[in-house]
Protein backbone atom coordinates (compact mmCIF):
# COMPACT_ATOMS: atom_id res chain seq x y z
CA UNK A 1 0.00 0.00 0.00
CA UNK A 2 2.77 2.46 0.87
CA UNK A 3 4.30 1.90 -2.58
CA UNK A 4 1.17 3.31 -4.20
CA UNK A 5 1.14 6.24 -1.77
CA UNK A 6 4.71 6.97 -2.87
CA UNK A 7 3.79 6.78 -6.57
CA UNK A 8 0.68 8.92 -6.11
CA UNK A 9 2.70 11.50 -4.18
CA UNK A 10 4.99 11.99 -7.17
CA UNK A 11 2.12 11.89 -9.65
CA UNK A 12 0.17 14.51 -7.65
CA UNK A 13 2.95 17.02 -8.06
CA UNK A 14 3.53 16.51 -11.78
CA UNK A 15 -0.12 15.73 -12.65
CA UNK A 16 0.96 12.72 -14.67
CA UNK A 17 0.41 9.02 -14.97
CA UNK A 18 2.80 6.26 -14.10
CA UNK A 19 6.15 6.77 -15.81
CA UNK A 20 5.12 10.37 -16.63
CA UNK A 21 8.13 11.67 -14.74
CA UNK A 22 11.20 10.06 -13.18
CA UNK A 23 10.30 8.47 -9.88
CA UNK A 24 6.56 8.11 -10.53
CA UNK A 25 6.63 4.34 -10.22
CA UNK A 26 5.62 2.29 -7.18
CA UNK A 27 8.19 -0.33 -8.17
CA UNK A 28 10.96 2.06 -7.10
CA UNK A 29 9.54 2.06 -3.59
CA UNK A 30 8.99 -1.71 -3.72
CA UNK A 31 12.66 -2.11 -4.62
CA UNK A 32 13.55 -0.13 -1.51
CA UNK A 33 11.31 -2.43 0.51
CA UNK A 34 13.09 -5.50 -0.84
CA UNK A 35 16.62 -4.28 -0.13
CA UNK A 36 15.52 -2.99 3.29
CA UNK A 37 14.05 -6.41 4.11
CA UNK A 38 17.18 -8.21 2.99
CA UNK A 39 19.39 -5.89 5.00
CA UNK A 40 17.31 -6.07 8.17
CA UNK A 41 16.97 -9.86 7.95
CA UNK A 42 20.71 -10.29 7.47
CA UNK A 43 21.49 -7.86 10.28
CA UNK A 44 19.19 -9.79 12.63
CA UNK A 45 20.78 -13.08 11.59
CA UNK A 46 24.28 -11.76 12.27
CA UNK A 47 23.36 -10.22 15.60
CA UNK A 48 21.67 -13.43 16.78
CA UNK A 49 24.18 -15.86 15.27
CA UNK A 50 21.52 -17.42 13.02
CA UNK A 51 22.06 -19.11 9.66
CA UNK A 52 22.21 -16.59 6.81
CA UNK A 53 19.32 -16.40 4.37
CA UNK A 54 21.33 -14.53 1.75
CA UNK A 55 24.99 -15.12 1.18
CA UNK A 56 25.76 -11.46 0.63
CA UNK A 57 28.16 -9.34 2.61
CA UNK A 58 26.30 -7.19 5.14
CA UNK A 59 28.21 -4.14 3.93
CA UNK A 60 26.93 -4.67 0.39
CA UNK A 61 23.38 -5.05 1.68
CA UNK A 62 23.74 -1.87 3.75
CA UNK A 63 25.12 -0.03 0.73
CA UNK A 64 22.26 -1.19 -1.51
CA UNK A 65 19.73 -0.12 1.12
CA UNK A 66 21.38 3.29 1.44
CA UNK A 67 21.43 3.87 -2.31
CA UNK A 68 17.79 2.87 -2.70
CA UNK A 69 16.65 4.93 0.30
CA UNK A 70 18.58 7.93 -1.01
CA UNK A 71 16.96 7.59 -4.44
CA UNK A 72 13.43 7.45 -3.02
CA UNK A 73 14.15 10.32 -0.62
CA UNK A 74 15.48 12.48 -3.44
CA UNK A 75 12.41 11.90 -5.62
CA UNK A 76 10.21 12.91 -2.69
CA UNK A 77 12.34 15.99 -1.91
CA UNK A 78 12.23 17.11 -5.54
CA UNK A 79 8.46 16.74 -5.59
CA UNK A 80 8.00 18.71 -2.38
CA UNK A 81 10.27 21.47 -3.66
CA UNK A 82 8.25 21.67 -6.88
CA UNK A 83 5.01 22.06 -4.91
CA UNK A 84 6.60 24.77 -2.78
CA UNK A 85 7.67 26.69 -5.90
CA UNK A 86 4.41 26.19 -7.78
CA UNK A 87 2.17 27.14 -4.85
CA UNK A 88 4.48 29.52 -3.01
CA UNK A 89 1.83 32.27 -2.84
CA UNK A 90 -0.95 29.90 -1.80
CA UNK A 91 0.78 28.00 1.02
CA UNK A 92 0.10 28.78 4.64
CA UNK A 93 3.03 29.09 7.01
CA UNK A 94 1.97 25.79 8.55
CA UNK A 95 2.15 24.07 5.15
CA UNK A 96 5.53 25.63 4.39
CA UNK A 97 6.85 24.48 7.77
CA UNK A 98 5.41 21.01 7.18
CA UNK A 99 7.12 20.72 3.81
CA UNK A 100 10.39 22.06 5.21
CA UNK A 101 10.25 19.51 8.02
CA UNK A 102 9.65 16.74 5.48
CA UNK A 103 12.65 17.81 3.40
CA UNK A 104 14.82 18.10 6.49
CA UNK A 105 13.76 14.69 7.80
CA UNK A 106 14.78 13.07 4.50
CA UNK A 107 18.37 14.23 4.95
CA UNK A 108 18.85 10.93 6.78
CA UNK A 109 16.75 8.59 4.63
CA UNK A 110 15.58 5.59 6.60
CA UNK A 111 12.55 3.45 5.86
CA UNK A 112 10.41 4.64 8.78
CA UNK A 113 11.28 8.29 8.10
CA UNK A 114 10.45 7.93 4.40
CA UNK A 115 7.09 6.34 5.24
CA UNK A 116 6.28 9.10 7.71
CA UNK A 117 7.23 11.84 5.24
CA UNK A 118 5.07 10.27 2.52
CA UNK A 119 2.07 10.42 4.88
CA UNK A 120 2.73 13.99 6.00
CA UNK A 121 3.48 15.39 2.53
CA UNK A 122 0.51 13.57 1.03
CA UNK A 123 -1.83 15.17 3.57
CA UNK A 124 -0.59 18.68 2.71
CA UNK A 125 -0.89 17.99 -1.02
CA UNK A 126 -4.44 16.71 -0.64
CA UNK A 127 -5.28 19.88 1.31
CA UNK A 128 -3.95 21.83 -1.68
CA UNK A 129 -6.23 19.87 -4.01
CA UNK A 130 -3.44 17.95 -5.75
CA UNK A 131 -4.46 14.56 -7.06
CA UNK A 132 -2.64 12.09 -9.31
CA UNK A 133 -3.00 12.59 -13.04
Amino acid sequence: MKALNYEYLIRRVYNCGRYGVDGADADIYRGLGRVYGMYMTSLNELENNLPRTWNQDINNLAFNYGVSAGEVAQYIKNSIRKVKLTFENDLTQEQIDGFNDCISDLDIPEMDIIDDVIDRAEKIMIDLGLFPG
